[in-house]
């Protein structure tokens, strides 16, 4: 039995044996990376999300962060960045100074994975899945309970339906049971933990976010953004901004270069700086591996809002992305995938695992 618990991630032992990407998740990347995996990279244009406002779930176990990487050599003549439209109608009070707005939005980042730690939610998902041999496909609409943990990859996604459908009661109390398990190993390796471990872990996870801040930075650096018209979203004043790649920039992360193909505009909160919303396009072709592993096609697109919750945090609404491109050369992929965050309801730190002895019959 379980009260309140911050198990680990859902359970795949009956998934199928491919590569899920998810707006979600975050591949691994372990130094060495077959060509299925890297045409992955080329297709998940969530990371252009994570990388611009700190928009990632929590990941599930078993997975980590790409390191971090220069991105592929630019073509010889990249195409222009459209320039940002005109505002639709005059604005009645001037916009603060860009520069100095844009410090504040830096200030005011925080990543999703550090704010869901206060909620339980759902989430409904499609995952993109593909092959080693590159093969795309769409898997089933699947919804879960998010139960969150504040330890790296022990957060509980139980999967509750699949297309509509509920789960068997049988199904769901199997998957509890791999979880209670999954839960019990990882504490009593826990409290095995030698301090050289210890250290090995802790050095990781510092790796992993300087990992994830050198994105951001690169998002900061790469972007600039244009004061184009205010709007409102969830009862509080928002500025909209239009973003674009500057010229001549050097990327520093291979998400850095993905993020040089894109152009859009972004919705900020005026008075602290949160970012709410995000509609980008890619103006140009995303090649990976030169084009060879994939290659994600001009006009493919990224979106993502947050909602108020509680009158105190923005957590993820949803997210949507359509794409065409090929990978391995011939193979095309044509998706449009959304996934939705719903029924937040508040988590108390104090709340602990905690599970009744078993008795055999």
């Amino acid at each position: 039995m379980w009260r309140g618990s911050s198990w680990g991630s859902e359970a795949t032992a009956t998934d199928a044996p491919a590569l899920e990407l998810c707006d979600s998740q975050w591949p691994r990347h372990n130094g060495s990376m077959g060509p299925g995996r890297r045409a992955a990279i080329a297709i998940r244009l969530a990371l252009i999300a994570s990388a611009s406002i700190g928009a990632r779930a929590a990941p599930q176990a078993g997975q980590a962060r790409p390191a971090v990487h220069a991105p592929s050599p630019a073509p010889a003549a990249p195409a222009a960045a459209p320039a940002p439209p005109s505002p639709a109608v005059p604005l009645n009070t001037p916009l603060p100074p860009t520069h100095e707005f844009i410090r504040k939005m830096r200030g005011a980042i925080r990543f999703d994975e550090d704010l869901q730690q206060a909620y339980t939610y759902l989430e409904r998902r499609r995952d993109v899945k593909i092959t080693g041999l590159g093969k795309v496909s769409v898997g089933p609409m699947r919804t879960f309970e998010v139960y969150p943990s504040n330890q790296p990859g022990r957060t509980y996604k139980r999967l509750i339906a699949v297309d509509g459908k509920p789960l068997p009661p049988a199904d769901l109390a199997r998957r509890d049971e791999e979880h209670r398990q999954n839960v019990l190993a990882e504490h009593e390796r826990d409290k095995a933990e030698t301090p050289a471990a210890r250290n090995a872990r802790l050095a990781k996870e510092a790796q992993e976010r300087r990992e994830r801040d050198a994105i951001v930075n690169d998002a900061f650096a790469i972007f600039e953004a244009t004061a184009i018209g205010r709007d409102s979203i969830d009862g509080q004043d928002v500025l909209v901004l239009w973003i674009r790649p500057r010229s001549n920039v050097s990327p520093r992360t291979r998400e850095g270069g993905y993020m040089t193909k894109f152009a859009g505009k972004i919705w900020v909160v005026e008075a602290d700086g949160q970012i709410v919303k995000l509609d980008l396009t890619a103006f140009d072709d995303i090649p990976v591996g030169y084009g060879v592993v994939g290659r994600v096609h001009t006009g493919a697109r990224l979106e993502f809002a947050r909602r108020h919750v509680n009158n105190e945090t923005w957590l993820p609404a949803w997210s949507h992305i359509t794409a065409k491109g090929r990978t391995l050369l011939f193979r095309p992929f044509d998706f449009d995938v959304r996934t939705d965050y719903t029924d937040y309801k508040k988590w108390s730190v104090d709340t602990k695992v905690t599970f009744e002895s078993l008795t055999k019959p």
